[in-house]
C-alpha cells in the first residue's frame, strides 16, 4: 500500500509542507526540510535535516518533486 505524501504530514502540518514545497518548486531545491510526518503505521516521526528537489522531464518542465533524509527519530 502506497500513502500519498501529503497525508504523511499531520493535518496541523499541512499547511507549513505546502509552504515549504511551493519554496522548493520556485527555488529548486531544499537542504533543510525539517517536520514531523506519520508512517504508514501511524506512528509519528521527526525528519531533520531533509533535502528536497524539483524533477524536470526531458524538456526541463517540471514533472513533480523527490525527497531524501537520514535524519528522523520517532516522536
Amino acid at each position: 500500500t502506497v500513502t500519498p505524501s501529503r497525508i504523511t504530514a499531520e493535518p496541523v502540518n499541512r499547511e507549513e509542507r505546502a509552504r515549504v514545497l511551493e519554496q522548493v518548486r520556485q527555488n529548486g531545491f531544499t537542504d533543510s526540510y525539517q517536520g514531523v510526518r506519520i508512517s504508514r503505521t501511524g506512528r509519528r516521526f521527526l525528519v531533520e535535516q531533509a533535502t528536497v528537489w524539483n524533477i524536470l522531464d526531458e524538456n526541463e518542465r517540471y514533472a513533480g518533486q523527490a525527497a531524501t533524509f537520514s535524519q528522523w527519530r520517532y516522536l
